[in-house]
């Protein structure tokens, strides 16, 4: 989901990508935020299945907790996109 958030800052926003991970005190999620220079929120789209590209809103969409678009603050002009998972601690396997 990083990679096509990142390449959709490149390619689309024509800007550099700057990636910031956020981590819950407890572990128990995570807050990935990738900032680009452009003001235009992105655009979910319908994509044509034999499409090669734009996928990526809908891959963080199915794949994510949740996922938003904010502006970005004085020292970082633009707009943030960012995508929560929810960390779940993997279940002891149980041993007969």
């Amino acid at each position: 989901m990083v990679t096509e958030l990142v390449t959709n800052a490149v390619v689309h926003a024509r800007s550099r990508a700057r990636v910031l991970i956020i981590t819950a005190r407890d572990r128990s999620d995570v807050r990935i935020e990738v900032h680009d220079d452009a003001y235009e929120p992105p655009r979910m789209g319908s994509f044509d299945p034999d499409a090669v590209s734009g996928r990526g809103l809908a891959l963080v969409d199915a794949m994510s907790d949740r996922w938003g678009v904010e502006p970005g603050g004085p020292a970082h002009p633009g707009k943030r996109i960012w995508f929560e998972l929810r960390v779940r601690a993997p279940q002891p396997s149980v041993m007969c």
